[in-house]
């Protein structure tokens, strides 16, 4: 009976411990996802890179993600990633397989010590869509597919002289392309990317994040497919 009264308080303080680690948890989460989706995200009034893969437009995705609570994928990657090649289509993948339940973030997260071609490269995709948003996509198809050629110019010159050529594949203007990845404002969307992921505390790639929550590229899939079943409950 004596032991009584300590019982109750080592109970009550299991329960006190209990719900600040799950608050502090549920605030951490919540915080990851606003920093992920909303920070460094709108340019010219609208979100800039909350893009639905193919074959979708962005008029078309952002009015789902107005009417629907859509689950976030967001994805930090480096265009001259070996790695992120491999998984380049991964994000069109989850969409596919989830039509209307998913949208998919691409953020630019070049490491810069090991691929000194990637950022320019995210700028180069970043200017194609300042000039036709609808073209993102198949520049970030490009620049994977033609990673190779391009990862190997020794300079910047060379390096914008390849990606010249893709503009001819894209029916976009060399002239304007050419403008565009000298703007200030394209870089610094690239620049923005950057910094959210080291604000989070990315350091490799590909990242991904499933509603603020990081996973691996393998778990992607099973992710997703779980929160599509469990709301549809």
């Amino acid at each position: 009976m004596k032991n009584i009264p300590l019982l109750i308080g080592t109970i009550l303080g299991t329960l006190l411990l209990i719900i600040a680690v799950s608050y502090m948890f549920s605030s951490t989460s919540k915080n990851v996802e606003e920093l992920l989706v909303v920070d460094s995200q709108v340019a010219a009034g609208e979100a800039r890179n909350v893009r639905v893969v193919k074959p979708k437009s962005i008029e078309e995705e952002m009015k789902n993600i107005e009417n629907a609570k859509l689950i976030t994928v967001v994805e930090f990657s480096d265009f001259q990633c070996l790695a992120c090649k491999n998984v380049s289509t991964l994000g069109e993948l989850v969409v596919n397989t989830f039509p209307g339940k998913v949208r998919f973030i691409f953020r630019n997260f070049s490491l810069d010590s090991l691929h000194p071609n990637a950022r320019n490269a995210a700028i180069a995709a970043e200017a194609v869509a300042s000039i036709n948003k609808d073209k993102y996509w198949e520049m970030h198809d490009l620049l994977f597919e033609n990673q190779e050629e391009w990862s190997n110019a020794e300079n910047g010159e060379d390096l914008n002289d390849i990606f010249v050529t893709y503009m001819d594949k894209l029916d976009i203007d060399r002239t304007q392309f050419l403008e565009r990845i000298e703007d200030n404002s394209v870089i610094q969307l690239v620049t923005n990317d950057s910094n959210t992921g080291t604000q989070l505390g990315v350091n490799s790639t590909p990242t991904f994040y499933v509603d603020g929550v990081q996973i691996s590229a393998h778990q992607l899939l099973s992710t997703v497919e779980s929160l599509v079943n469990s709301s549809s409950k």
